[in-house]
């Protein structure tokens, strides 16, 4: 493994992980009747950022990556319960490729957010369909299972899959376009209301590319349904 390489994923990380200060998970503001309306924006960011996950090429002269990625969620349907909740999850993820097509996945995250200690964990996998080329052009099937633990106030769990197709554009700069669905429950803790558990499924867009600034790859997606959106960025090296 190559040290330098090793040691810029750790400063990155490190650096991501100040960012994670922007981020709260006290639902405690969204009190009362307008509890769920207020709080859903808010779940509908988390759930699209712990289903983001990095679109890797099929390149089988690498059969590990690591990467870290940075997840800012968005508000868009100006009613969440309070401005500035959710904004930035740093994440820290991993792929193996099992097959010539089949990869699975891996995501990890801990840091500390106004008193709460966050975990995320996260697997899942990607299905590459046999068309696909070494350049990681054509047709996927990913899905992700992810679990947040730690805040007071909330536990998360998320089941994302979507479907994917890469392409060139002028053949120079790879596009994914993708359509998906995402399932999160909820459950609340020590908030004045009569709800503790909620569960919502809704779908949504996703739009990115791929940059490559050797020896890294650079991932940036967009996804984005009605009344929030997620910007995720992928920092992924390639080993063996």
């Amino acid at each position: 493994m190559n040290i330098r390489g090793l040691s810029s994923f750790l400063i990155v990380f490190n650096f991501s992980l100040g960012f994670s200060q922007w981020t709260t998970f006290d639902l405690s503001p969204a009190r009362g009747q307008g509890f769920q309306a207020e709080v859903t924006p808010f779940l509908k960011g988390l759930s699209l950022s712990l289903g983001n996950r990095p679109v890797y090429s099929r390149n089988t002269g690498w059969r590990m990556r690591l990467g870290i990625a940075y997840n800012y969620g968005v508000d868009l349907s100006g009613t969440e319960f309070a401005a500035r909740r959710l904004r930035g999850l740093p994440i820290l993820n991993g792929s193996l490729m099992v097959t010539d097509n089949f990869l699975v996945n891996g995501q990890l995250s801990g840091f500390k957010s106004r008193g709460d200690v966050v975990q995320i964990t996260a697997f899942g996998f990607d299905l590459l369909f046999l068309n696909d080329d070494d350049k990681g052009q054509g047709w996927r099937i990913t899905s992700q299972f992810s679990r947040l633990e730690g805040p007071v106030n909330l536990r998360h769990r998320v089941i994302d899959v979507n479907l994917i197709k890469v392409f060139s554009i002028y053949d120079k700069l790879p596009a994914i376009i993708g359509i998906g669905m995402n399932e999160y429950r909820s459950r609340f803790f020590l908030i004045p209301d009569e709800r503790t558990h909620l569960k919502r499924k809704f779908n949504y867009v996703l739009l990115g590319t791929r940059i490559s600034i050797p020896p890294f790859v650079l991932n940036p997606q967009l996804r984005i349904t009605g009344g929030s959106a997620t910007i995720g960025v992928d920092l992924i090296k390639g080993f063996y």
